[in-house]
């Protein structure tokens, strides 16, 4: 038996428990996907790899455009490459947030993604911080 936790305000909560058989293969995919409610105003998102991004970047869109006061922390240490797709997702994300007066921070970026948006001109544009505990403290300070 496995015991799945859903990180909130710095603790663990577990919210399911999923039984070790066939019944569960199809949740395997699913549970990939992290969007996770940091504190009221702060969401920690778990980018999957390729090709998942896209699926999780519209999930974080539509919760943003539902709350419409929140800052979001990407963590990309699961991350090898980003494609064209997934960087139009993340300005569309970028251009909701900074509207509305909110940051969109990236943490652990591997020298590889980061240069995928160095070569582009997005590291520009975009916020990288090292460490995403960092970044969510940072955001928690501020707010």
């Amino acid at each position: 038996m496995f015991m799945w936790f859903f990180l909130t305000r710095p603790r663990f909560v577990p919210i399911q428990q999923l039984k070790t058989d066939e019944n569960c293969i199809g949740l395997t995919r699913r549970t990939e996907m992290a969007i996770q409610d940091w504190s009221e105003n702060i969401i920690l998102v778990d980018l999957p790899p390729e090709p998942q991004i896209g699926d999780e970047l519209e999930a974080v869109t539509q919760i943003v455009r539902d709350r419409a006061d929140c800052e979001v922390v990407v963590d990309f240490s699961r991350v090898d490459i980003v494609t064209s797709s997934s960087l139009s997702k993340l300005l569309k994300l970028r251009k909701l947030l900074a509207d509305c007066g909110h940051r969109l921070v990236f943490s652990n970026a591997a020298p590889a993604t980061k240069k995928i948006f160095t070569i582009t001109g997005l590291d520009e544009i975009f916020e990288f911080i090292d460490d995403k505990f960092v970044a969510l403290a940072g955001l928690q300070m501020a707010s």
